[in-house]
């Protein structure tokens, strides 16, 4: 079997180049060159890996002399590996991703759906300032006072359990400030007193259910070593292997194709 042999010095390599026939010759002319042109830059370095991985390998094969099928063979176990090292870096990754994009799908979902819900709450919240800040101030300001005091700690995104406790504090310091001002006999006999507070009652409940489904995202810590390894599969390694084994890969084919083996 004929060993491989590469050129030594440059002038070795221009008479190895003249000695190839034309298609060849021009394939290792072109490639030698895009080996050399690599732009900079990351945002177009994915793209144009491939290219320069696919130049060298050209020139590379190109330029052999007396190159044979056992080492055209041998490309197999180079661009394999390499493909199959980048697989796996990237299933890491995106297992990973996946998951934190769903949830984080999840809960984008689950606040839109809060909305519409809080909007209500909202509502009738400030219907019910208005009404104990005009008519019923002018019998007694203190469920006014107590409305108002409230109203900043009614908040977007806010935990069943702090719901919870604004329906509790709203209980004791309006609806009780509010009850005050009627006689038991009139509370028995005007059901309709109440109705305001049964209305924003009814929104809270419904927030409150919602908010018990929220779905939970925490990001899960990691150290800076890890979260280096990360950064560095699923920027800089893994799209570089699969570059590496696409250019090797298609060089082969033309090694094939164009009979350059003997």
């Amino acid at each position: 079997m004929a060993e491989v042999t590469r050129p030594k010095t440059f002038r070795e390599l221009l008479d190895s180049l003249n000695e190839l026939p034309k298609g060849r010759r021009i394939t290792a002319y072109v490639s030698t060159i895009g080996f050399f042109v690599f732009p900079a830059g990351i945002g177009i370095a994915y793209a144009l890996t491939f290219f320069w991985f696919l130049s060298s390998f050209h020139s590379n094969y190109a330029v052999m002399s007396n190159l044979s099928q056992r080492a055209v063979r041998r490309i197999d176990y180079w661009y394999l590996g390499a493909g199959t090292i980048g697989l796996f870096l990237f299933a890491v990754q995106y297992s990973t991703q996946r998951d934190t994009t769903l949830s984080r799908v999840y809960v984008k979902v689950h606040q839109a759906g809060e909305a519409p819900l809080r909007a209500e709450v909202d509502q009738q919240f400030a219907y019910l300032t208005g009404f104990l800040c005009d008519a019923v101030a002018k019998r007694a300001k203190a469920p006014c006072a107590a409305i108002k005091r409230l109203a900043p700690e009614l908040k977007p995104s806010m935990t069943p359990e702090e719901i919870a406790t604004f329906q509790e504090r709203f209980s004791k310091e309006v609806t009780l400030a509010y009850g005050r001002l009627f006689t038991i006999e009139q509370l028995n006999t005007i059901p309709h007193l109440f109705s305001s507070f049964s209305v924003l009652e009814i929104r809270m409940e419904d927030w409150h259910k919602h908010m018990e489904n929220a779905p939970r995202f925490q990001a899960k810590p990691r150290d800076e070593d890890t979260e280096l390894l990360f950064g560095l599969g699923q920027w800089f390694v893994w799209p570089f292997l699969f570059a590496y084994a696409l250019g090797l890969r298609i060089t082969k084919v033309t090694i094939d194709v164009f009979e350059w083996a003997k």
